[in-house]
């Protein structure tokens, strides 16, 4: 679709070992410099959020250009016992 209003979309994928994802993906916008960030979420809430931390956040926060976050389709409940019981 956005190739259609003839504009170039560009991507780079990330990965990190150890640290807050969030740095790369900041370092990154400047480098190029970019429009948009447009980045995936885990959707974590709770106690899984407080112990993990949320890069997607620290983006929104502390980015200097809009950042559009997309979020996965949740699986059905029963989908997600099965994955969890192996």
């Amino acid at each position: 679709a956005v190739k259609r209003q003839g504009l170039k979309p560009e991507c780079v994928l990330l990965e990190s070992i150890g640290g807050p994802a969030a740095d790369l993906i900041l370092a990154q916008a400047k480098e190029w410099p970019a429009d948009l960030i447009v980045m995936g979420t885990h959707g974590r809430r709770g106690l899984a959020r407080l112990t993990m931390g949320s890069d997607a956040e620290e983006v929104v926060r502390t980015a200097t250009v809009p950042v559009l976050l997309v979020r996965g389709t949740p699986r059905p409940r029963e989908e997600v016992t099965k994955v969890a019981a192996g």
